[in-house]
């Protein structure tokens, strides 16, 4: 009888470390955290490396997006309005071309036949009075270029390889800007700031895109901005936190409305996320930091259509 106790404790002892090890193994199986609907952590296995007797074992960390992102290309061409709420001479129109390099992602919304797509990219905009013949030759001529950082959100119908979406985004931006002086007379202490400077600011867009085949798409975009004189940080950062509980409080009215009446929520959400961006671009003309008191910035309004290429 001893004896066969003993047999069956070291068994169970035996047993407890591939027990054990095999447990851990499952948990190591389940190593990707989403943090968000777009992006992923992947921690990899454990790596051991023997260096001098010394065993040093650590878990690789890689953050990207996810692995039903897509990367896509767009092509837009149109024209930039720029304006400055104390100019008293008109801007010239110039023209604009605007390459954008991002990743994309679809999904089903509520109903098979309605479709969301996130998109988060890099764009670069280079706007010249070279690209663009205006109608009217006004006084203010300037050039330049913009770098920009930004997302977009859309919302829309899929009929077999059809796709037809309307989307809202928003972007921050560096834009270097140059102009000749002489041409400007009373407005160079305002747009003094600008010229030969690389400015900080942020932009809106409201755009419709028709899909074909999953690869290619027409792309109708409206992008309105800002170009701040200086970046206040502090007050900008307020304003921000503002924009986005009025964004936080939108959404729930809106979640709301996909649930009750699905078929109308696309047209429903870009109408009114088009129309809270526009209320904020507008409020933000006479302060840019918009409640806080600070100065008025630079602004434009870009209208382009183009070509969007999904991989």
């Amino acid at each position: 009888m001893r004896i066969l106790v003993l047999f069956i404790i070291s068994l169970l002892i035996s047993n407890y470390p591939q027990n054990l090890l095999a447990q851990e193994e499952e948990v190591k199986k389940d190593t990707t955290i989403y943090i968000d609907h777009d992006y992923e952590i992947n921690i990899d296995e454990e790596v051991s490396d023997t260096t001098d007797n010394d065993v040093f074992e650590f878990k690789e960390f890689r953050f990207r997006f996810r692995k039903e992102s897509h990367p896509y290309l767009k092509v837009n061409y149109g024209f930039n309005r720029f304006a400055h709420k104390n100019s008293s001479q008109k801007f010239h129109d110039i023209g604009t071309f605007d390459f954008q390099l991002g990743y994309t992602r679809t999904f089903t919304k509520n109903r098979s036949y309605l479709i969301g797509i996130k998109d988060r990219y890099l764009s670069l905009s280079l706007n010249n009075q070279n690209y663009y013949k205006a109608n009217v030759d006004n006084p203010i001529k300037l050039n330049n270029y913009q770098i920009a950082l930004g997302e977009s959100e859309s919302f829309g119908y899929k009929i077999q390889s059809i796709k037809l979406s309307f989307g809202t985004g928003k972007e921050f931006n560096w834009t270097n800007t140059n102009f000749d002086r002489a041409q400007i007379d009373m407005d160079t202490l305002i747009l003094d700031y600008y010229r030969d400077a690389t400015r900080f600011g942020e932009a809106y867009q409201s755009n419709v895109t028709l899909m074909f085949f999953d690869f290619i798409g027409i792309n109708f975009n409206y992008k309105y901005g800002l170009v701040f004189p200086r970046h206040m940080f502090w007050k900008h950062l307020g304003s921000f936190v503002i924009e986005e509980a009025a964004k936080s409080l939108l959404n729930e009215y809106l979640e709301k409305v996909f649930s009750m009446r699905p078929g109308a929520g696309p047209i429903i959400n870009f109408v009114l996320r088009s129309s809270l961006s526009y209320l904020f671009y507008e409020m933000k003309k006479e302060r840019m930091n918009w409640p806080f008191k600070t100065v008025s910035p630079l602004t434009y309004d870009t209208y382009t259509i183009g070509l969007r290429f999904t991989f």
